[in-house]
């Protein structure tokens, strides 16, 4: 096994390299969409699948922020349920499944405030890469959700 760290935009590999490439909450963290789905396509293989567990905008505007992935509006690159994908078909990828998770998130995020409220935070945790305001964007993300501010979307899509 090895790691190799990359640019999303312009991955460390060779085209039609891999049989499944997987990313988790990373969209809204790029903003050439197009680009990020296009570097994703080439490096699979033909008849590869892209699967993706990821954040988008709900039907209501202006999250709030912080969140889990941007402390300001300013450091965030959300898109549409839409332009992702327009962004994915335009990359020689078919949708194959989109599934909205977002009441399962919901339910994630309140659970995990409760358990912060009730015992404080874990040694260990994705609240340490979040730093000191860990809990408010946990708290937000629930409010995010609750007020279809964001949307949870898991899917895949294969390469023709």
């Amino acid at each position: 096994m090895s790691f190799r760290q990359g640019n999303a935009l312009e991955l460390p590999f060779p085209s039609e390299n891999f049989d499944i490439v997987w990313t988790e909450h990373t969209q809204m963290n790029i903003t050439d969409k197009e680009q990020f789905y296009g570097e994703l396509s080439r490096v699979l293989k033909p008849n590869g699948r892209l699967v993706f567990h990821d954040i988008f905008f709900g039907t209501a505007s202006n999250p709030h922020y912080p969140t889990p992935w941007a402390e300001y509006d300013s450091l965030s690159s959300l898109c549409t349920q839409e332009e992702a994908k327009d962004a994915i078909e335009k990359s020689n990828l078919v949708i194959h499944e989109w599934k909205d998770k977002s009441k399962q998130s919901l339910e994630f995020f309140k659970k995990m405030t409760k358990k912060i409220d009730a015992s404080g935070p874990t040694p260990l945790g994705i609240h340490l890469l979040m730093g000191k305001t860990a809990k408010t964007k946990f708290l937000n993300q629930v409010r995010n959700l609750e007020e279809n501010k964001v949307s949870i979307i898991q899917g895949t899509a294969l390469k023709i």
